[in-house]
């Protein structure tokens, strides 16, 4: 008798042990799952961001060499441009490549303000 008890008790801890592990598990693909969307997420916006700075950088680097055009010839300008559109292609790619390093780098003050 104390035999069935000692291994129906064993068998309750197993079965909750199996139990606890099986929430663990859910709650870690869950986990996974809501990074992924929030990643996806983090990633569209940051693409964006990027995209309208060059946009930006782009614009005032033209108006400002049309005006000043004994400084910024048209050749200078547009290795510039091209400086501009490879600095920002990088940043697209290190984004893509390593979002929570990325994040951790260049975005997590934001969260201070």
């Amino acid at each position: 008798m104390q035999n069935l008890m000692m291994d129906t008790t064993m068998m309750d801890t197993i079965i909750k042990k199996k139990e606890i592990n099986k929430i663990k598990k859910g709650a870690f693909y869950c986990s996974l799952f809501l990074n992924s969307i929030m990643n996806e997420d983090f990633i569209e916006e940051e693409l964006n961001f990027l995209e309208e700075s060059e946009e930006i950088i782009q614009k005032i680097l033209s108006k400002y060499s049309s005006t000043n055009r004994l400084k910024v010839d048209t050749f200078k300008e547009r290795r510039i441009k091209s400086l501009i559109k490879r600095c920002i292609q990088s940043e697209k790619e290190y984004l893509n490549e390593d979002p929570e390093e990325y994040y951790d780098m260049y975005c997590q003050d934001q969260n201070l303000n």
